[in-house]
C-alpha cells in the first residue's frame, strides 16, 4: 500500500485553525461556553463565535454571527455574551463611530440569540450581577463619559479627532491609539435608568480583578496616575454592598500581576518589587486575610513566571496568563517552566505540584472545572490547540491530558509537520543553550540545504517544540529552520532572564554559538547560505546581527528597535522599558543608549535586509524602522521596506489575515532571492 502523501504547508495555511479561549463553565458544572477564534481569508478579518462543550453532545457550534465573545452564564441553559452582530448586518455609521457595547443571550438549548441591551460605553468584560444590575470594565473617556446623547458624544469625539491634546505619558499604547487621559475601569451598569456608577476614580486604570462567590466583593489591581505611570501598582478590595473601595496593598514599591480570591475569602496575590532584576523579574505569591489584615508569603525565591510566555502563531483571544483557580484546596496556574508551559498546584503551604504529564511537551493557555475535573486549552507537542482534561491515568494517581476536541485534527493530519529536533550545545562561559532544527520537506541526508536562524521577541519569552506556522512553512519550502532560546528568555529562572545592560552582547554571543555547533554538526546546512529574522526584540537582534557579522546573507527585520534613544521617547513602554532594560535614559548616559543601539553599527552592515513594520505599532515605533532602513540605504547595503498600514505590534499573530499572508510571502521571497 502506497504511504499517504502529505500536503505541503501553504503561506496562508495559519487560517486553517482554529483557536480556543474565553471558558466558562456553567453553574451546574455540566457544560463549557468558550470562544471559538478563525482567521477568514476571504472575508480578511478575524472572527468568532461561541460554542459549547457537553459530555452528551461534544464540542458544537452554538452561534454564526462571526463577531461573539466574552460569554457569561445567566443560568445553566442560558448565556449572554458581547456581540457586533446587529453593526455587521445593518451598519450605521453614526452608531458605528460613538462607543458602544451590545449585549445578547442564547439558550444552548436551541433557539436565536436575543438582544439583552445596549451599553453606552465600551466594554472589554462584564459580569452579572444578583440583582439586575452588571459589573463592567470599561474605556473611560473623561470628555464624553457625562455626556447621553449620541449627537453630543459624535462632537466630543470630531473635536478630539482634529486636535489631540496630550498631558501625560504613555500617550498613546499599542493596539489602541492615542490613551491620553483615557483610562479602563470598573463600573455598575443598571440599564433601568441606562447609567454607569463607576467603582474606581478617573485617574486609575483597572489591570485585573476577580469577583468572589457571592459576587459582593471584588479584588482588583489598579495604577492611579497624572502625569506618568509608574510601574508599581495597587492591590484594593471593593464592597459591593456600599461600594466602597480599600486599599490592601502590603506596600507601596510592589508590582502586583495577578490576584484570586477563594471561596473563604482569602486573597492570593502574584507580585515582585522589582529591586534585584528590574520590571522582569520573577514575582512569589503571597496569600493575605481580609478579616486578619495579615499577608502571607507562600512562595520564597519561586524562580517562575506567571504565565505563558511559549512563542506560536496559530492561538488567538488568549494571552495564556489565566487567572489562578482555586480547585479542591489549591491555587491552579499556568507557568513557563524550561521550554513549555505547564499547569502547577500550589498548596496553601507553599508547596508546588506540576499537573500536566512530562511525558508530553504542554503550552497550556486557559483551563476551568468541568464536571470536577481540570479542562485545558493547550498546544500539545505538534499538535495544533484542542481542548483536553487533566485525567488520572491509572491505579498510581499519574495524570494524562485526553483529548476532548478535534477541532483542528483533520487539518493537522493532512499536513506535512518537520519535527522540530532538540538541540543542546554549551555557550563560552559553559552555560547550557537549548534550541531546535526542523529539517526541509523531503530531506535529503546527501544534500545541502539553505537555513534561517529565527530569533523570537521579548526578550523574556521562549520558543518551545510546538507547532509554528511561518516555521513550518520555511521547512514546506526547502529551509532548515533554526531557532533557540539564548540568555534573556523566560522559563530558566531570573539569572537567565536577565540581560539588563547586556542587550547585543551575552545574548548575541549565545545565538552565534548556537549557530556554530548547529552548521558544525549538521553539515548538511549550507553555512554559507543563513538568512536570519525576528520580530520586537527579535527584530533588535536582527538589527544587531548585521551591524556585527556579515555571515548571514539575507536578513528580514520585523517590528524592530533599532535606536534607544528613540524608543524612549516615542513609544508606548519605552520611557521605563529603555531606563530598566538599558540601564540608563538620554540624560543619565546618552553614550550607553547609543553603543547598545543597533543604528550605531549600521555602517557596518552588508546582509541584504528585509524590514517589515506596521504604521500603528506604538510599542516599536515606525522611526526606529525608518532610522534602520534610512542607514542601510544610505551606505549602499540592499535593502526593502514592507509598512502594514492599520495593523501594530501584533501583525504576525492577530493581524488581517491577507496582511499576514503577505508579510509571510515577503520574507520568504526575500529569503529565496538571496539566499
Amino acid at each position: 500500500m502506497a504511504a499517504e502523501v502529505l500536503n505541503k504547508v501553504s503561506v496562508d495555511g495559519f487560517a486553517a485553525f482554529r483557536s480556543i479561549s474565553s471558558l466558562q463553565t456553567s453553574p451546574n458544572g455540566q457544560a463549557l461556553c468558550a470562544v471559538v477564534h478563525q482567521p477568514d481569508l476571504e472575508k480578511n478579518k478575524n472572527v468568532s463565535d461561541l460554542w459549547i462543550y457537553t459530555r452528551e453532545c461534544g464540542f458544537r457550534r452554538l452561534t454564526t454571527s462571526c463577531s461573539d465573545r466574552q460569554p457569561r452564564w445567566l443560568s445553566d441553559t442560558e448565556v449572554v455574551f458581547i456581540s457586533g452582530r446587529s453593526q455587521a448586518e445593518t451598519p450605521d455609521q453614526e452608531t458605528q463611530k460613538r462607543p458602544m457595547t451590545e449585549l445578547f443571550k442564547i439558550d444552548i438549548r436551541g433557539g436565536e440569540a436575543q438582544r439583552v441591551m445596549e451599553i453606552p460605553f465600551e466594554v472589554s468584560s462584564f459580569e452579572p450581577l444578583p440583582d439586575h444590575q452588571w459589573l463592567v470594565e470599561f474605556t473611560y473617556h473623561p470628555e464624553w463619559h457625562h455626556l447621553t446623547e449620541s449627537s453630543d458624544i459624535l462632537e466630543k469625539m470630531e473635536e478630539k479627532a482634529a486636535v489631540q491634546i496630550i498631558d501625560e505619558i504613555p500617550f498613546w499604547q499599542n493596539g489602541t491609539g492615542f490613551t491620553n487621559k483615557t483610562r479602563t475601569a470598573l463600573g455598575i451598569y443598571n440599564p433601568e435608568k441606562e447609567a454607569m456608577e463607576m467603582l474606581t476614580d478617573q485617574l486609575s486604570n483597572v489591570e485585573d480583578w476577580v469577583y468572589d462567590a457571592d459576587r459582593r466583593r471584588i479584588v482588583l489591581i489598579q495604577s492611579q496616575f497624572k502625569s506618568k505611570q509608574v510601574i508599581f501598582n495597587s492591590l484594593a478590595l471593593c464592597d459591593l454592598s456600599d461600594r466602597s473601595l480599600k486599599d490592601i496593598s502590603h506596600r507601596d514599591d510592589f508590582l502586583y500581576e495577578i490576584c484570586g480570591i477563594s471561596p473563604e475569602g482569602s486573597i492570593l496575590f502574584y507580585g515582585t518589587d522589582t529591586a534585584k532584576y528590574g520590571i522582569n523579574e520573577n514575582g512569589d505569591f503571597y496569600s493575605f486575610d481580609p478579616s486578619e489584615g495579615t499577608v502571607n508569603r507562600l512562595t520564597e525565591g519561586f524562580n517562575g513566571s506567571f504565565g505563558n510566555s511559549v512563542g506560536t502563531d496559530i492561538r488567538m483571544g488568549s494571552k495564556g496568563n489565566p487567572r489562578p483557580l482555586f480547585h479542591e484546596g489549591q491555587w491552579i496556574f499556568v507557568t513557563t517552566m524550561g521550554s513549555e508551559a505547564p499547569l502547577v498546584a500550589l498548596a496553601l503551604d507553599g508547596s508546588l505540584t506540576r499537573l500536566t504529564p512530562e511525558t508530553s511537551a504542554a503550552a497550556c493557555y486557559e483551563f476551568a472545572v468541568f464536571e470536577d475535573v481540570l479542562t485545558v486549552v493547550a498546544l500539545v507537542d505538534q499538535k495544533p490547540q484542542e481542548l483536553y482534561a487533566l485525567k488520572e491515568k491509572g491505579p498510581d494517581g499519574t495524570l494524562e491530558l485526553a483529548p476532548l476536541t478535534e477541532l483542528n485534527k483533520d487539518v493537522a493530519e493532512s499536513q506535512y509537520v518537520s519535527m522540530p529536533e532538540i538541540f543542546i550545545t554549551t555557550a563560552k562561559d559553559g552555560t547550557e543553550l537549548t534550541g531546535w532544527i526542523m529539517k526541509p520537506y523531503n530531506f535529503e541526508p546527501l544534500r545541502r540545504y539553505t537555513g534561517i536562524l529565527n530569533i523570537h521577541g521579548g526578550p523574556k519569552a521562549v520558543y518551545g517544540p510546538f507547532y509554528y506556522h511561518e516555521m513550518q512553512y520555511w521547512a514546506s519550502e526547502g529551509f532548515a529552520v533554526i531557532f533557540m532560546n539564548p540568555r534573556g528568555s523566560d522559563g530558566r529562572g531570573n539569572d537567565f532572564a536577565d540581560i539588563r545592560g547586556q542587550y547585543g552582547n551575552v545574548d548575541y554571543e549565545d545565538l552565534m554559538c548556537f549557530v556554530d555547533a548547529v552548521v558544525e554538526q549538521h553539515t548538511w546546512i549550507d553555512n554559507n547560505r543563513l538568512g536570519v529574522t525576528g520580530g520586537s526584540y527579535g527584530g533588535f537582534m536582527t538589527n544587531w546581527i548585521i551591524g556585527h557579522t556579515d555571515r548571514f546573507k539575507a536578513a528580514a527585520s520585523q517590528r524592530s528597535i533599532s535606536n534607544w534613544i528613540s524608543k524612549f521617547g516615542t513609544t508606548d513602554i519605552g520611557y521605563y522599558f529603555v531606563k530598566d532594560q538599558i540601564g540608563a535614559d538620554p540624560w543619565s548616559n546618552y553614550e550607553k543608549l547609543w553603543d547598545q543601539s543597533p543604528l550605531k553599527y549600521a555602517d557596518k552592515a552588508v546582509t541584504p535586509t528585509l524590514f517589515i513594520h506596521s504604521d500603528e505599532d506604538f510599542r516599536c515605533w515606525t522611526a526606529e524602522v525608518f532610522q534602520m532602513f534610512t542607514a542601510l540605504k544610505y551606505h549602499g547595503v540592499q535593502s526593502r521596506l514592507c509598512l502594514f498600514h492599520g495593523e501594530n505590534h501584533e501583525l504576525s499573530r492577530s493581524g488581517k489575515p491577507k496582511n499576514r499572508v503577505r508579510r509571510l510571502k515577503e520574507i520568504t521571497d526575500w529569503m529565496r532571492k538571496y539566499l
